[in-house]
């Protein structure tokens, strides 16, 4: 039974990290494609390659280990959301995919409303967003109201 779950340490570590370094890369991209300096072949090919296995990645993490990790199922499909519905309450988001422009585009979509969490998910949930995702997100803030 022990060396049934000793992986678990290991796979939770390195969907974290794939995760992470999924999100910095579309943190970048997103900041050159602000900047203009992004080419329209980037982004349409390019650009999908590494968003859409991190969106796999991230609604796969919310549903498995960021449930294991919060002890709460989640009523989001990606962790941002639910991280933003701890801290600050409000909007509890689903995911709905646009074409605007000849472009896919995700947009949540509110689906109900929940208040502003004072627990211990709270805590970890400013912690992990200060510590690992605001300094990379080209607005400054990645977890926001």
């Amino acid at each position: 039974m022990i060396a049934a779950i000793a992986w678990i340490p290991a796979a939770v570590f390195a969907h974290t990290y794939l995760l992470w370094v999924h999100y910095l890369a579309v943190m970048h991209l997103q900041h050159i494609r602000d900047d203009g300096r992004l080419p329209k072949e980037v982004e349409t090919v390019l650009g999908n390659l590494v968003l859409y296995p991190g969106l796999f990645l991230d609604l796969a993490f919310n549903w498995t280990w960021a449930t294991l990790i919060y002890l709460d199922l989640p009523r989001e499909p990606l962790l941002t959301a639910r991280m933003e519905r701890y801290k600050y309450g409000g909007a509890v988001k689903g995911l709905r995919i646009v074409r605007e422009d000849g472009r896919l585009r995700i947009c949540y979509v509110v689906v109900a409303h929940a208040e502003p969490r004072t627990d211990w998910r709270r805590t970890l949930t400013e912690w992990f967003a200060r510590v690992m995702l605001d300094p990379f997100d080209p607005r400054g803030l990645h977890v926001r109201p």
